[in-house]
């Protein structure tokens, strides 16, 4: 005999005109009575064949499956912030929902945000954009999907507005090594960390274009140095580029890899300690590159696992 669980998931997040769906993901408009804040909802139907021990560990294995994807896909939409709640109970022969077993109910905190006199159609517009490279991930071979998916979850991780400057680069770089890692096999090409992160930068810059924002702003200006090579005082080398070249975003990922060495070391290493701010500047630009960076690199893995050029 199957036994069905229906886990719930509820989203901070604008309301939607209707419902929409995200590869196996459809999201629904919460009703009004959720504290009368903006929310979506999904439900998620699954079987076990026991609703012992075993069946129990099962039926929590599936439910936090799917959450962890659900964790995925708020990392590329705009406004959504995380899971506010979520839960899972046991659906009797005729559709009754019984109490779920100890351990498998959930309760988080979410921080909804909503753009002021965004329109659900202009809202649903942008959350089908954005979550493109999410869709295209479910259709991707296993290795490249799990590197993918790895760098989604640390970059969800890095959200947490409880960790250090120290913590939130180093979540990021973490996703970021997880994506530049790929494209070096994939390339078949074994390289220095510090060529990996110019390489992939290089390969995307046609994509990503150049980045402008504060952060590039504050590592131009956090006099950020390395020990080897022949750019060592690299937030200059940023400075530079600011006048007038199309370097910028390289220049700026040169700072964050140094702040990076200022906490774990590679092949290179700091001249000297690396304040606070600075480490939140190329903690605040990785994070922005990495958005962007994510769809350019799932297309073209798309693109290679279809046989395009």
């Amino acid at each position: 005999m199957a036994y069905t669980w229906r886990a719930t998931y509820c989203f901070d997040y604008p309301l939607l005109d209707t419902p929409i769906d995200l590869g196996d993901i459809r999201l629904y408009p919460g009703p009004p009575e959720l504290d009368s804040k903006p929310h979506a909802v999904h439900f998620y139907e699954f079987q076990t064949e026991s609703v012992d021990r075993n069946g129990q560990v099962e039926a929590r294995s599936k439910y936090l499956e799917r959450l962890e994807k659900l964790s995925e896909l708020s990392v590329l939409c705009p406004y959504y912030t995380e899971v506010s709640f979520h839960s899972a109970v046991l659906i009797d022969a005729d559709g009754t929902a019984g109490y779920p077993p100890s351990g498998i109910n959930f309760n988080f905190g979410g921080k909804p945000y909503v753009p002021p006199g965004q329109p659900p159609k202009k809202l649903r517009e942008e959350l089908e954009q954005a979550a493109q490279p999410f869709i295209k991930l479910q259709n991707l071979n296993s290795v490249v999907g799990e590197s993918i998916s790895r760098a989604l979850r640390w970059l969800y991780r890095a959200n947490d507005y409880r960790l250090s400057a120290d913590d939130q680069l180093i979540y990021r770089w973490i996703a970021f090594n997880s994506l530049y890692s790929l494209l070096d096999d994939l390339e078949g090409i074994n390289r220095s960390e510090r060529q990996s992160v110019r390489n992939f930068e290089e390969k995307f810059r046609p994509n990503i274009g150049t980045i402008r924002n504060s952060a590039v702003q504050k590592l131009a200006a956090s006099g950020l140095k390395l020990i080897r090579g022949n750019n060592k005082d690299v937030s200059k080398n940023l400075t530079q580029a600011l006048v007038g070249t199309d370097l910028i975003t390289q220049c700026a990922l040169e700072c964050v890899y140094a702040a990076r060495c200022s906490l774990f070391h590679g092949a290179e290493g700091p001249v000297s300690h690396v304040p606070n701010a600075a480490l939140q500047a190329a903690a605040s630009f990785l994070e922005t590159y990495l958005k962007q960076a994510i769809g350019s690199l799932v297309s073209f893995c798309e693109n290679i696992q279809k046989g395009s050029p």
